[in-house]
């Protein structure tokens, strides 16, 4: 089985796993990552140390007794990414930059989005749920924009103010100073027919003036 020696994906993949040290099995891994990079396979502990199998794995998995278990897989494709277990989720991270892509909750889940949140509060990053984003969105069905305001949400800091606003206003951030205000901002579509009306998500700092807003 292979092991990954991209350091500064190592580095930052082992400080997102410990940020997430509410969950006992997240600092083992780091330990295991510590010791081994980005494993690909099955690893355990012996003897004091991490161990690495040549068992082949299809899904990731964890086992936390006296001796932790842990299986991960590499994904080569486009976007390169390590997948790894904690406790009932899955994270997905990128081999090159050990950016976290994605959260996915595990099947054993009884509230799944909400496990989710949890993992991106304890980062420090916003969470809204798929329910929450439609509503926002007025939408009845998740769409691309739904999709679009998904990612950029979970990517801003947890004190974020997220708005919606539909605006016939190309411009509508450059006025009234809001950009100055927003740590992050996108156009994430355009509606109408007659009237055109762009669709702006935008995350504003927690001392942005109601006015502003």
């Amino acid at each position: 089985m292979k092991q990954v020696t991209n350091e500064i994906a190592k580095q930052r993949v082992i400080d997102t796993l410990r940020k997430l040290s509410k969950f006992p099995s997240a600092d083992k891994l780091a330990e295991a990552v510590k010791e081994l990079g980005l494993f690909d396979g099955k690893v355990y502990f012996n003897n004091g140390k991490w161990e690495l199998s040549d068992k082949r794995l299809y899904k990731p998995h964890y086992e936390i007794n006296n001796n932790p278990i842990f299986g991960a897989i590499n994904q080569y494709g486009i976007y390169g990414q390590w997948i790894c277990q904690i406790g009932y989720v899955q994270l997905k991270f990128s081999m090159t930059t050990g950016e976290l892509f994605e959260v996915l909750p595990g099947w054993k889940d009884d509230n799944p989005e909400e496990r989710i949140r949890e993992i991106y509060n304890l980062l420090g990053f916003k969470y809204h749920t798929r329910e929450e984003i439609k509503r926002e969105l007025r939408k009845e069905r998740w769409s691309k924009q739904c999709e679009r305001a998904y990612r950029f949400i979970k990517s801003q800091p947890d004190d974020a103010i997220i708005e919606c606003i539909y605006s016939s206003d190309y411009h509508y951030m450059q006025r009234r100073n809001r950009e100055q205000y927003a740590y992050d901002w996108s156009r994430i579509g355009c509606e109408g027919k007659i009237t055109r009306y762009y669709v702006y998500i935008i995350a504003y700092r927690p001392d942005t003036p109601h006015e502003i807003r």
